[in-house]
């Protein structure tokens, strides 16, 4: 399905900061709002994904790939960490 660059469309919760969700549609409308907790889903970027992308940060990329075949979308959260200076 990825063999030729698809554009992947990149979504926040308004909700819920740690949510995101990706679809080939860039409106983002095929996204379940059960899963914005109430919000609505703001798109963040966007950008091609093929078979040999490398991954990018907070982003199963085989995960993503098989959810968007399967369903048209992806759901996942990431967690954020403080991190302090010494």
């Amino acid at each position: 399905m990825f063999a030729v660059p698809r554009p992947i469309y990149i979504y926040q919760s308004s909700a819920n900061p740690k949510r995101y969700g990706a679809c080939m549609d860039a409106t983002g409308a095929n996204i379940p709002a059960r899963f914005c907790d109430g919000g609505y889903w703001k798109l963040q970027r966007a950008f091609f994904l093929t078979d040999n992308d490398a991954p990018r940060v907070g982003i199963d990329h085989e995960k993503m790939k098989a959810a968007l075949n399967a369903d048209g979308w992806y759901v996942w959260e990431v967690e954020i960490k403080e991190v302090q200076a010494r």
